[in-house]
């Protein structure tokens, strides 16, 4: 599929992105496609990794059942307000609350085994993320962050773990959800790469 979706070539790389790949390369055994795709944009490249290293060291990742607790409900608002705030976001009662069937509890009511996702700075949680566990893949359903951890893009962090988990599991594929184009808070998903898009009726190569 890569051929379709232009990548980088090592050897045209500057020395410190190049580097920075090959030890990556010799430490997880591949190099994932999303690296090669955003080197060929060093500048962008850098920033990102430069946030990688940063979650490398201060944030932990648990994997648990989903569950709704104060703390969750909490980031989950204050996530809500924000992209109400910033970004035009509808302001919608339940939802805005957390609870009921519009909130987090959707989540713990699935017809598909869930995971929890959840990431945490030293005993405080900064993101949650609810994956589908498929015999085809893992599928990101939802993930919301503490605004104020924004400049950690956690939730690429996230899809970088799910990608390298997948991997570990046998499971060929990523599902990321829904694109809308234009939508602020979707438009990230783009930038993985190789990608599909589901038409309605077949999967096909997916260019912005």
């Amino acid at each position: 599929m890569t051929d379709r979706y232009p990548l980088a070539d090592l050897k045209d790389l500057p020395d410190d992105i190049r580097q920075t790949i090959l030890a990556v390369q010799e430490k997880a055994g591949f190099v994932p496609n999303v690296f090669l795709g955003l080197a060929r944009r060093p500048a962008e490249w850098r920033a990102f990794f430069e946030s990688l290293k940063d979650n490398a060291d201060e944030v932990v990742l648990r994997i648990e059942a989903p569950r709704v607790t104060p703390e969750r409900l909490e980031v989950y608002r204050a996530f809500h307000d924000h992209g109400h705030r910033t970004k035009g976001w509808p302001e919608r009662s339940a939802e805005g609350r957390g609870e009921g069937a519009s909130g987090l509890g959707v989540f713990l009511d699935n017809p598909f085994p869930t995971e929890e996702w959840s990431y945490w700075i030293e005993d405080r949680l900064a993101g949650v993320g609810y994956v589908d566990v498929l015999d085809e893949g893992l599928s990101a359903i939802y993930f919301f962050h503490d605004p104020r951890e924004s400049r950690r893009s956690l939730g690429t962090l996230n899809i970088l773990r799910l990608i390298e988990a997948a991997r570990q599991r046998g499971l060929p594929h990523v599902y990321l959800g829904y694109y809308v184009t234009g939508c602020r808070s979707l438009e990230y998903k783009a930038r993985f790469k190789p990608n599909e898009v589901f038409t309605g009726a077949l999967w096909e190569p997916f260019i912005v």
